[in-house]
């Protein structure tokens, strides 16, 4: 069985004031949901942040540490970098 791959980051979505937020890559559009209020602005941008999110758990899982907690760990600080800033665009704090 072969892996099937996802349309690379990143993503982007479009201003919701159009009535319908467009959700694309610079490749190809992804998918587009009706603007009703908050929350699905708020669902285009955990959707948009998708492959943000996918890569920064799989740097989480491939930190070389015996913890994540660990004093000496050189990579903890970059791969929490890069956790934060794939939370802040899924939750849209920029």
């Amino acid at each position: 069985m072969s892996k099937i791959e996802h349309t690379p980051g990143p993503w982007y979505h479009s201003d919701p004031r159009t009535g319908r937020i467009c959700i694309a890559s610079k490749q190809m559009q992804i998918a587009v949901i009706p603007y009703l209020d908050d929350e699905a602005e708020a669902n285009a941008a955990l959707i948009t942040a998708a492959p943000d999110l996918l890569q920064a758990l799989n740097a989480l899982l491939n930190v070389d540490c015996a913890s994540m907690a660990g004093m000496f760990c050189k990579d903890r600080e970059k791969v929490q970098h890069q956790a934060r800033n794939a939370i802040a665009k899924a939750t849209r704090i920029l």
